[in-house]
């Protein structure tokens, strides 16, 4: 999602109108991945499952 995209989003459920224009000068995007990012990421996989993995429908059915 963009920057606009995102303001548009929470000016809409706001109910703010006009609705502001996002300053790009401003916004500065930074990946945020290091070692105690990735860390966290196997420990949720390890405790919850892959999310971006989809069981087998007949695996998924069992445990629903």
């Amino acid at each position: 999602m963009n920057a606009q995209a995102a303001v548009d989003l929470v000016a809409d459920a706001m109910g703010v109108r006009p609705r502001p224009m996002a300053d790009l000068t401003k916004v500065k995007l930074l990946l945020l991945r290091d070692e105690v990012s990735l860390a966290w990421r196997q420990r949720f996989i390890n405790e919850c499952g892959d999310p971006n993995y989809i069981d087998m429908p007949d695996l998924l059915s069992v445990t629903l």
